[in-house]
């Protein structure tokens, strides 16, 4: 058996894994608005990206591309706390 290659380490860009339990919040390119902060819950397979479960601080559970195509993530520990700016 051959172990998955890590393209990520050889890049120098953190693997999906190792964001798992971080918040992050989607930034996107164009004029919508800025997503509300979600902690990765772990990494689930799609038919055709790698994507993270997300968790919504209201239970509300959704699944984001690791790669979004039209948007950027913004990542933060998970011990911030939302401030009534953001």
């Amino acid at each position: 058996m051959v172990a998955p290659t890590n393209t990520a380490k050889r890049s120098g860009k953190p693997s999906a894994h190792s964001r798992v339990g971080m918040q992050v919040r989607l930034v996107p390119r164009g004029p919508a608005p800025t997503s509300p902060w979600v902690q990765i819950t772990m990494v689930v397979p799609s038919r055709t990206r790698v994507c993270w479960m997300v968790s919504h601080f209201d239970g509300a559970v959704d699944i984001w591309p690791v790669h979004p195509t039209n948007a950027v993530y913004q990542f933060r520990s998970p011990t911030s706390h939302p401030s009534a700016s953001e």
